[in-house]
């Protein structure tokens, strides 16, 4: 047997492995355990991918956000870094009363 076929051989081999005996990460037809599984790995790595990925799929379906028992809205946009008030200051005095963490951009329909 060569390397090629070696390699070949443990792949299919892991591959039936990994996903056929293990009926809760196989594939169901939907996205939301794909999305569901690339928001937790990118939580851990990279959590601003992972809100995007969240904003963009809607998936993993989270509970509402709460506060000592009071609900929160969900965050749906980055304000404005310091640096942009301080070396922008004029511009930024338009849109200061719209720099907040819950007000939408202008693309965002939902």
């Amino acid at each position: 047997m060569n390397r090629r076929e070696f390699v070949s051989a443990a792949a299919s081999g892991a591959l039936a492995m990994g996903t056929i005996p293990r009926p809760l990460v196989a594939y169901d037809g939907t996205l939301e355990r794909i999305a569901t599984q690339k928001w937790i790995h990118l939580g851990i790595v990279q959590p601003y991918e992972a809100w995007a990925e969240l904003r963009r799929t809607d998936y993993p379906e989270l509970p509402p956000d709460q506060l000592g028992g009071r609900l929160l809205e969900r965050t749906v946009r980055i304000v404005y870094p310091s640096t942009e008030v301080t070396n922008n200051s004029q511009s930024y005095e338009a849109v200061r009363a719209k720099d907040t963490p819950t007000t939408r951009v202008w693309w965002d329909v939902k």
